[in-house]
Formats: C-alpha cells, sequence, structure tokens
C-alpha cells in the first residue's frame, strides 16, 4: 500500500496538484470507504480512497456514478446529460463504477461562512446528480483517489479523448440499427454488430494518439452501449433529424467540428439553465436544504 504513485509532470501542474494543495493536510485515506485512517496528504494520495475536500472547504464536487439500473454504469453519462466535462473521471477497470470529479471555486462550510453560497452550492449539486443518476446514497466523504493504480484515470477536459470519441461513434451507429435489429434478430447479432463497428474504429495511432484503446475497453464500451441501447432505445417520430441540413459531400472532419461546437454551446446553455432555476429557487427562499450525512 505504501508504494510511490508517480504522476506524470503535466498533470502535476493542472489536475493532481489542485487536488495536493487543496486536500486535507491531515486526510483520512483507506484501501476501502471505511475512512479508518488519517495520514498526510501526499502519503493519503498512495491508498485508493482518500478526502480530497477540507471539512470547512469543498474544493472538488465528486459524483458517484453507480447506475444499478445498467449491465454496465456509464461514466461518460454527462454527454448524454448536456453537463460540462468532469477535470477527472476516476473509474474501476472492472465494473466501470467511476467517480466523477467537477473542480469549484473553493466554498467555505465552517459554521462561521454565510449560508448563500452554501445553498447554492448544494442546489448545483443536487440539480447535477440527478442529470447524471448518480448514486444519491452517496454521502462521502471518501472518494476514488485519482492516480492510484486500482483505478484508470482519465482526463476529461477534451472532448476528443478516445473513450469519449469511441463512445460518441457507437452510440450513434447502435441507435441507427437498434430497431431494425431489433425488429429482425436478437441480441447477439446486434451486439456483434456494434463490437465490428468498434473494432472498424479503433485507429486512434492514426489520428495522434499514443495508442489504441485495448481489446477489454473495446469489449466494455461495447457492452455498455448495446445493452442499453437495446433494452432502452427506440427513437423519436418527433425528433429533429438532420437540423443542420449539411450536404451529403459535407467533408466528415468539418462535420465532427461543427457538431461538437454545437454541443458544447447546447452544455453551456443547460448549465445557464440550471443556474438560472437555482438561482430562482434561492429569490424564493425554497427549502434546498441537504441532510446532514451530505459529503460536504
Amino acid at each position: 500500500m505504501e508504494e510511490l504513485i508517480t504522476i506524470p509532470r503535466k498533470e502535476r501542474l493542472t489536475n493532481a496538484q489542485r487536488l495536493i494543495d487543496e486536500a486535507p493536510y491531515y486526510s483520512r485515506c483507506s484501501t476501502n470507504k471505511t475512512a479508518a485512517n488519517i495520514k498526510p496528504r501526499k502519503i493519503a494520495m498512495r491508498y485508493p480512497y482518500m478526502g480530497v475536500n477540507r471539512n470547512d472547504m469543498v474544493s472538488w464536487l465528486v459524483f458517484d456514478i453507480d447506475h444499478a439500473h445498467l449491465a454496465i454504469p456509464n461514466p461518460y453519462v454527462w454527454q448524454d446529460a448536456n453537463l460540462p466535462p468532469p477535470n477527472l473521471i476516476v473509474r474501476n477497470r472492472r465494473s466501470n463504477k467511476a467517480h466523477l470529479y467537477y473542480a469549484i471555486p473553493p466554498v467555505c462550510v465552517s459554521d462561521k461562512a454565510r449560508a448563500k453560497p452554501i445553498q447554492y452550492m448544494k442546489a448545483i449539486y443536487k440539480a447535477m446528480a440527478t442529470r447524471l443518476e448518480s448514486d444519491g446514497q452517496y454521502s462521502g466523504p471518501m472518494a476514488k483517489t485519482p492516480f492510484h493504480p486500482w483505478w484508470l484515470k482519465e482526463l476529461a477536459d477534451t472532448s476528443h479523448s478516445r473513450h469519449c470519441t469511441l463512445f460518441d461513434h457507437l452510440r450513434y451507429f447502435a441507435y441507427s440499427i437498434a430497431n431494425k435489429e431489433r425488429d429482425q434478430g436478437t441480441y447477439e447479432p446486434f451486439k456483434n454488430r456494434v463490437h465490428h463497428y468498434a473494432s472498424a474504429k479503433n485507429h486512434f495511432v492514426e489520428q495522434g494518439f499514443d495508442a489504441n484503446l485495448p481489446e477489454s475497453s473495446i469489449k466494455t464500451r461495447v457492452k455498455s452501449v448495446a445493452r442499453w441501447t437495446w433494452d432502452h432505445y427506440t427513437g423519436r417520430s418527433d425528433c429533429n433529424r438532420y437540423v443542420m441540413q449539411l450536404s451529403p459531400t459535407f467533408p466528415l472532419s468539418e462535420k465532427q467540428s461543427l457538431a461538437e461546437a454545437t454541443h458544447q454551446q447546447r452544455s453551456k446553455k443547460t448549465l445557464q439553465r440550471i443556474f438560472i432555476a437555482i438561482r430562482q429557487l434561492l429569490e424564493s427562499k425554497a427549502d434546498i436544504s441537504f441532510s446532514e450525512t451530505a459529503y460536504w
């Protein structure tokens, strides 16, 4: 457990360094969620679970992605929910369960803190948790430690990451064939088609990445997308498809750039609507309080 965890130099200057700087100097840590130990934070980071927020200050909103209603949890649910990408995705290599880390301006939560910023933060957390379908029973304070070898850690601040890119390719392909496959066949042939498509899209080295995704990641992504699509997706007759009305001869790279810009604008507008709704709740003095077990 006391093995040295080496954080890449580039990441030391960003999310990793912020987590180290803003975590409690003496952090709770453990090999499970019991918070059994208290260690200096640089040692605590060597454990698979640690407390990342101080008792009197919240710097990270952490969402527990369990998705018990799905065969495999979807750590990229923030895309479908039109929410901003998290700063970190820390997920279990086997189960695909994950913690999504969102960095926020630190909010004081001590007894002397102002009530309005705390209420605002909690309201944002509640609204985002609903959209992410995160585990409502999660109350912290322990979270999966980023950069620990037990977990797969991903930076999600670029929409062109391998996992996110493949996920988008797969879900749209699966949507396009789901109804026909369901009418004409069974689940396994459908899943095999999705897997074949995923393998054909796994050429990230040609796109400038260091490596293609391993087969284990391909299988996990295929199983998640195929199972959910087969069980839940039916399509929508009122959906305004091809709303951009681009010519079929339009270059694919430019279509993708326009689609990405549209997605980013939609995410910003959605988040703005959430903030406006929360502000209205606060101004109306609506009850948005949380239970005392909340991790902040």
